[in-house]
Formats: C-alpha cells, sequence, structure tokens
C-alpha cells in the first residue's frame, strides 16, 4: 500500500530558485527603497478618522504630524556589523576545518568503489600527489590585519584537501575540464576566501542581491518535483513557512498553508484580524502590516483565522502516514511548528522524514539532534535523508522523491 505524505516546506526548498535564505531575506529588505512604502503608510494615516475609538485610545497623540521615518544606512550597517561580529569566530573555525569536513564526503564518495576509483587515488593520478603531500601553508596567509589570536584564518591553508583545490586550479588548462567545471571550481575557491576574509574583517559586506524576489520561475526544484511524482494528489497537504506566492505558481493545490504568514496575508494588530489589504481596510482604516512572522518576532497567534489554520493543518497531517520536511530545522523560533511534529510523533505515532543536505554528523546523529530539538521521546520515529543541494539527490544518485516513493 503506498504511504500518504503530508509535507513542510522552509527555506531552504526555495534556493533552487534563487530565493534568498531566512537571513538574506531579512538584510535585503533593509536595502530596499522606501519611498513608496511611506507614502502608502501617510495615505492610511490620512483616511484614518482621528474621531474615533481607534485613534483616541490605539494611536499616539499628535500621530497625523508626527515625521514618517525609516531605517538609515547607517543603522542597516550596524545591524549586518553585529551579525558578523557574532558570528566571526563560529565562521573561521568551521572553515578552518575544511579537512574535517572533505573527509565526511571522501568517506561517502568511496563506499563501494574500487581502490583506484577512490578519490585520493584519482587525486594521485591527476596531481601526482597524494592529498597528505599537498600543502599551501608555506605558499599563502592572510595579512596580518585580518588574523588575530581569537581569529587565526591562515589556518585554512594547513588543510590538505583545500591544497588540493588549489593545486587543481593550477593546473585547471591541463586537465580538460568543462568551461562549467572551471567555473565551479573557481567560485569554490572564491567563496571559502571571501567568507574567511570576511568573518575576520570588521568591515560589513554589502555584497546582497538588490531584489527580494529576483526568482528564477524557469528552475526546476522541489516543488516542480513534488508536482511531478506519485506522491502529488488531489488530497495532499503542504505547509510553508516561506512568504512567496512561488510554491502556488509551481504546485497549484489548494492544500497549502502559509504557516508563518504571506505577502498577500495582512495583519490588523487592532482588531487581531487576518485578511487581505481589501479586507481589512474595507471595515474600518487601521495601520496594518503584511503578515510576515520575523524570527524572534511578535507572531500573533491568537487571532481565530491563524488559530484554526494550525488546527485544520495538524487534523490533515494526522490522517497520512508519513510527514515530510524539507529545509526546516526546528528552532526554537518556530516552537508553534515544532508543536504540531511533536504531537504528530509522540502522541499519533507519525514517522518524520527529513530531508536535508548532508553534514559533518551521521544520520543516526542528525536524527537524535532532532529528537531533542523536538523532545520527541521515541527516537525511532525520526529519519534523516541526505541529500546534495545542488541536485536534491541522495548519495545513490535517487531524487529525493524517488526515495519517499520506495519506502
Amino acid at each position: 500500500m503506498t504511504k500518504r505524505f503530508g509535507f513542510l516546506f522552509d527555506a531552504g526548498a526555495e534556493i533552487s530558485y534563487k530565493m534568498p535564505s531566512g537571513g538574506e531575506f531579512a538584510l535585503n529588505i533593509f536595502r530596499e527603497d522606501t519611498s513608496d512604502s511611506k507614502e502608502k503608510f501617510k495615505r492610511i494615516r490620512s483616511m484614518i478618522d482621528p474621531d474615533n475609538t481607534y485613534a483616541s485610545n490605539w494611536l499616539p497623540k499628535e500621530y497625523s504630524d508626527k515625521k514618517v521615518a525609516t531605517l538609515t544606512t547607517k543603522a542597516f550597517e550596524e545591524l549586518i556589523k553585529e551579525t558578523i561580529e557574532n558570528n566571526r569566530k563560529t565562521i573561521v573555525d568551521r572553515i578552518n576545518s575544511f579537512d574535517k569536513l572533505a573527509k565526511i564526503v571522501i568517506k561517502e564518495l568511496n563506499a563501494g568503489k574500487e581502490f583506484n576509483e577512490q578519490i585520493d587515488n584519482i587525486i594521485y593520478k591527476d596531481l601526482n600527489k597524494y592529498p597528505t603531500n599537498i600543502s599551501a601553508d608555506q605558499l599563502l596567509s592572510f595579512s596580518s590585519y585580518l588574523n588575530s589570536k581569537e581569529l587565526n584564518g591562515t589556518d585554512l591553508f594547513k588543510n590538505r584537501y583545500f591544497g588540493v583545490l588549489l593545486e587543481y586550479y593550477k593546473k585547471i588548462n591541463d586537465l580538460n575540464f568543462s568551461l562549467n567545471d572551471q567555473q565551479y571550481l573557481q567560485d569554490i575557491i572564491k567563496t571559502i576566501l571571501q567568507l574567511q576574509i570576511e568573518a575576520m574583517s570588521s568591515e560589513v559586506s554589502r555584497n546582497l542581491e538588490v531584489n527580494i524576489f529576483d526568482v528564477d520561475r524557469s528552475a526546476q526544484g522541489y516543488y516542480d518535483e513534488l508536482k511531478n511524482s506519485s506522491l502529488y494528489n488531489k488530497d495532499i497537504i503542504i505547509g510553508t513557512t516561506n512568504y512567496s506566492n512561488l510554491i502556488n505558481e509551481k504546485i497549484g493545490s489548494t492544500n497549502i498553508v502559509f504557516l508563518n504568514g504571506n505577502i498577500d496575508e495582512y495583519y490588523d494588530p487592532y482588531l487581531n484580524t487576518i485578511g487581505s489589504e481589501q479586507e481589512l481596510t474595507d471595515i474600518e482604516p487601521h495601520f496594518i502590516v503584511p503578515l510576515l512572522f520575523t524570527q524572534s518576532g511578535t507572531k500573533p497567534m491568537t487571532a481565530i483565522s491563524m488559530s484554526e489554520k494550525y488546527v485544520d493543518y495538524y487534523r490533515k497531517l494526522k490522517n497520512k502516514d508519513v510527514i515530510c520536511t524539507i529545509g526546516f530545522s526546528f528552532n526554537p523560533d518556530d516552537e508553534h511548528i515544532n508543536g504540531i511534529i511533536r504531537t504528530l510523533i509522540n502522541v499519533d505515532n507519525k514517522d518524520l522524514y527529513v530531508i536535508k543536505p548532508r553534514s559533518e554528523k551521521d544520520a543516526k546523529e542528525e536524527s537524535d539532534d532532532f529528537a531533542v530539538e523536538l523532545r520527541v521521546s521515541n527516537l525511532q520515529k525520526i529519519h534523516v535523508i541526505f541529500i546534495d543541494p545542488s541536485t536534491r539527490k541522495d548519495l545513490k544518485g535517487k531524487l529525493w522523491t524517488d526515495v519517499l516513493e520506495a519506502l
């Protein structure tokens, strides 16, 4: 009997469509031109009746004459600087452990292969050197202006497999690499070095996309693959924490639930009501805001329509055999969603399959961590499927939907 699946998508599911990650989205908002938004805010303000109860009890005195301002460029830069500062050591330490991650990936790639086909032997065939005899430590170092006792980025160059990447780059014209592969190698090396330099530097990087929704709608990703698989049917239930309507455009199901808000939904704090912009302004002109649940931000959970949405999503998932999450990491900020998953596992005895990029940990370690984060008592109910995020295939080359179909 074919299992019936319920799905939950998070930001990681839309990266293949060139949508920003959650962090990129938040930062890009601060870069947007606010001129139109300020004019819209003033227009709403002018529509408010100063003699009604809303204006008298809810709004500050002289609200109609106050200056409308937004965060300045300086405030934006300070925000980014603090974010980088708080994570600098973590970033540098992670990059300095390049070999550790490389060895985990190589171990997976070597599984089941003949001796001559194993990665280190291929490297020897190409470069006439084994990784154990390759190092860039004597050739490269970061400037002392960047290094410090706490942040020694030069340790990156002690990593043998980073040295391997540099050796391949030096011989790139002799190894018959395709133009795509050449560009791919260059991008890998450049990205690692840029990230390390930015983490060590106190300067603010503003190399961000200008347009928040610069989406590649022609790209293929999780939504297309789900729609084209046998997992998709008229009774499918899909939850998403993403704000955009891309999932609607790609899948077109009426059973899609926006759990953290949507760009077409608005919230009226005064009435604690959710609806479209037109629906809310037709009642009585109030200040309304886009319904986007931000990390660590206030969430209008007590709005009746929002509560109904969560209960309905839970009940529909309860009627499925298996729950599958893609790109969701069970952060404490998403406890309103974690609670649903926890109940489905602990009370309703459902299995949870987590689709995620491979990491330094094995599947058992990852599932144990998720069990702790979710406060799940039955560890056997959580299963992790590692995929390559660029292809969305597992270590055996099977597309994630094919893996689920075979369960």
